[in-house]
């Protein structure tokens, strides 16, 4: 409390982020309050077998493009960290942070599923960790590591009859928002539709979890995680599809969010046809100054056409790669970087 402003609050040490995050009270606090929720989650019947089935459904195959994560420089605006006199002070200034960000370069899903009919299904898809003591055993791992499993993403999908081939980019989940808008640009719309020049509209959507976070970071040598996807029949009277300009678009079905691994996944559900476990690994790009300089020239080159004058001068052929990706992919195969 600040004697001087009665109505001024100064925030405590766990109100006051940058201290928080560095602080090892706040963690304990956070693990304390959910683990109130996974107590009650745990006392909850668990599922049975014909509420996780999916009669007709057979999820054949799963594979996933390389995941890559790397780090990039990332600006902000601290214009409020300055303290000055008056708003019409404060627009004459504007301050702007770098710092390095995580990053991940987008992949795709590509999901091989039969059906023995026409139905519409929900597809859900799960990250997790990949213990030592599980790495061998889908089973162990869902049974004793539920909780630590994230859904990534969650879509509809029409099935016909026969084999079904589902293909969904990472950048296409309904959960993430894909633009950062800050207080500065919400302003300068608002300033463009008082001047006329510009209809003030709400289309983007301005909430969801960062893209550039979709995936946890990984290593260079890669970092094994779980994937778990799986397929659920689609009731049409709890079946809704809500679109909101600032929100986004968000699909429910009824079921819980985190369903099925919102309460512990028996071992003996998991010879279900519907479910599929797949190791995958997590690969991160050397952070150094050299590696994103080449990165950043690529980008600069491919734009400009000129991707010949990048490549040849590193004894690179042309028509090896086609982006900077599969530039970067072949300069590891070829031990021009770690």
């Amino acid at each position: 409390y600040d004697c001087k402003h009665k109505n001024c609050m100064i925030p405590s040490v766990l109100q006051t982020y940058t201290a928080a995050l560095r602080d090892p009270m706040f963690y304990r606090m956070c693990k304390i309050i959910t683990g109130f929720f996974l107590r009650y989650k745990c006392n909850l019947p668990a599922y049975t077998r014909s509420e996780l089935d999916f009669a007709g459904v057979i999820v054949e195959d799963v594979k996933v493009e390389k995941m890559m994560t790397y780090m990039d420089k990332c600006e902000y605006s601290i214009n409020n960290a300055l303290t000055v006199d008056s708003m019409k002070e404060g627009m004459k200034w504007n301050l702007k942070a770098k710092k390095m960000c995580l990053m991940s370069k987008p992949f795709t899903y590509k999901m091989l599923v039969k059906s023995d009919k026409n139905t519409k299904s929900m597809v859900r898809i799960f990250l997790g960790p990949a213990m030592n003591m599980c790495k061998n055993n889908d089973y162990m791992c869902l049974y004793k590591y539920w909780y630590d499993f994230v859904m990534l993403d969650k879509f509809t999908v029409e099935l016909t009859p026969g084999m079904n081939t589902i293909t969904r980019l990472s950048t296409d989940c309904m959960h993430c928002s894909k633009n950062l808008h800050t207080g500065a640009s919400m302003m300068t719309k608002l300033n463009k539709a008082l001047e006329g020049t510009e209809p003030f509209t709400m289309k983007d959507k301005y909430t969801g979890f960062p893209t550039n976070l979709y995936l946890p970071r990984g290593r260079v040598g890669g970092m094994a995680f779980k994937l778990f996807v799986v397929l659920t029949p689609i009731d049409e009277s709890h079946f809704h599809v809500i679109d909101m300009p600032m929100f986004g678009k968000m699909v429910m079905d009824g079921k819980p969010l985190g369903f099925p691994l919102d309460r512990p996944m028996m071992p003996w559900f998991m010879d279900l046809k519907n479910m599929y476990m797949k190791d995958v690994n997590i690969y991160h790009v050397n952070d150094n100054a050299e590696m994103m300089m080449m990165m950043r020239g690529m980008d600069q080159k491919m734009m400009t056409h000129d991707v010949k004058g990048f490549m040849e001068p590193m004894g690179i052929k042309r028509g090896v790669v086609e982006d900077k990706w599969m530039l970067h992919d072949y300069m590891t195969k070829n031990k021009y970087i770690a």
